[in-house]
């Protein structure tokens, strides 16, 4: 899927391999996927990057663990072949992440848990504008994502995962959808880097 951004200035390429899949949960379908992006206006570096993509929701499953990037301006710095090979290395990694996104499905959370998560790790501030540190109206999304996939795949670290990378991946509502997009992606990564993260129903 090649999508020319505004007004022909920036470039997004997905390429999906069907091929390369793996299923945490019997019929949970996730794709090897790249994306690269590019500009013709010195906006943005060329990137490469790699995830999953989850076909029962069309999310994107961004981890930290899993994304492979390639960051370079238009220099000498860019190395195709090193870019590549990058590439090449994350599908190794894709196929470990079965059994990583497994033990999502069998570690229970809590719904305050999983407020306090969001609130501390992916929707806070860092300017107070108001009484809140956190970004109520985000908030308020992640958990309605978050109760619903806990009504399909039960309060687990799994449903959490997937409200996370559904907030990141579904943005036609921003003005700017793929830089909204690569800006959630960035709070989700991080946010799964995080210590919180990991103790979640260690």
């Amino acid at each position: 899927n090649v999508q020319c951004l505004d007004n022909g200035k920036k470039l997004k390429i997905d390429v999906i391999f069907p091929d390369l899949t793996v299923q945490p949960a019997v019929g949970d379908i996730i794709q090897f996927r790249t994306s690269t992006f590019n500009s013709y206006d010195g906006s943005w570096a060329y990137q490469n990057q790699a995830d999953g993509y989850r076909l029962a929701c069309l999310n994107g499953m961004v981890s930290n663990a899993l994304i492979a990037k390639v960051w370079a301006k238009h220099t000498s710095k860019l190395n195709i072949e090193a870019a590549a090979n990058t590439l090449g290395k994350s599908v190794e990694i894709f196929n470990k992440q079965k059994d990583v996104w497994q033990g999502y499905t069998k570690a229970k959370v809590t719904r305050d848990e999983v407020e306090e998560f969001f609130k501390k790790r992916v929707v806070n501030v860092s300017q107070k504008a108001s009484e809140e540190l956190f970004n109520k109206r985000q908030l308020n999304n992640l958990l309605s994502h978050f109760d619903d996939y806990s009504r399909d795949l039960g309060k687990n670290k799994w449903s959490l995962y997937n409200a996370l990378t559904h907030w990141s991946t579904h943005t036609g509502e921003s003005a700017a959808p793929e830089v909204t997009t690569r800006y959630r992606e960035k709070k989700v990564t991080d946010a799964m880097a995080s210590r919180h993260f990991l103790e979640l129903a260690a």
